[in-house]
């Protein structure tokens, strides 16, 4: 997982984010810069709990299943253009109690950090960020031995669950991330 943060900031809550909750799914994030995304360079995502990341319009807040994509009534209804991490209904669910690792003890939700200007930055975070996302990209993908990292998004949804479901469901959760470097 990359790093992200339930403390520090202005408001000491880190990159956890407040107003993501069962009654209020999705927020609006500003970029500082324009991310290219299938041919066009948003300056603003949609998050959501429901494990994606959206530009354009953002999916229905409240949509009802099976979950479908492509929406099949296009251009009638929009199609948004997103990344579906894990393109689900979810709610925010809870610590089990038996939690070892420091990350794992972190409160449940939905966290969002940018890091930007990866080329000039001389702190130590913003250089292992740099490096470590240059070694990942360049080790996974074909033809990307020169590829610098400008800009970073980490989303990441920790112990989210199944919305719906019994009570006791909310323990079972999923922790998952994207991790969005353009150049």
């Amino acid at each position: 997982m990359y790093p992200f943060f339930d403390s520090g900031g202005n408001d000491n809550n880190g990159d956890y984010q407040l107003n993501i909750r069962d009654t209020q799914p999705q927020i609006n994030k500003q970029l500082n810069f324009l991310l290219p995304f299938y041919g066009f360079g948003f300056n603003y995502t949609w998050l959501s709990l429901h494990g994606f990341l959206a530009f354009s319009d953002a999916p229905l807040q409240h949509p009802s299943y099976p979950l479908q994509f492509p929406v099949r009534d296009w251009p009638r209804v929009s199609d948004p253009s997103f990344i579906g991490v894990f393109f689900s209904r979810c709610k925010i669910g809870q610590l089990n109690g038996n939690e070892e690792e420091e990350y794992a003890k972190m409160k449940p939700g939905v966290y969002f950090r940018m890091e930007r200007d990866l080329y000039t930055r001389k702190d130590q975070f913003g250089v292992e960020i740099r490096e470590r996302a240059k070694w990942d990209i360049r080790e996974s993908m074909v033809g990307t031995e020169t590829f610098e990292p400008k800009h970073i998004i980490i989303a990441t949804w920790k112990n989210v669950s199944f919305a719906g479901g019994i009570t006791s469901a909310s323990r079972i959760t999923n922790t998952f991330q994207s991790v969005i470097v353009t150049d």
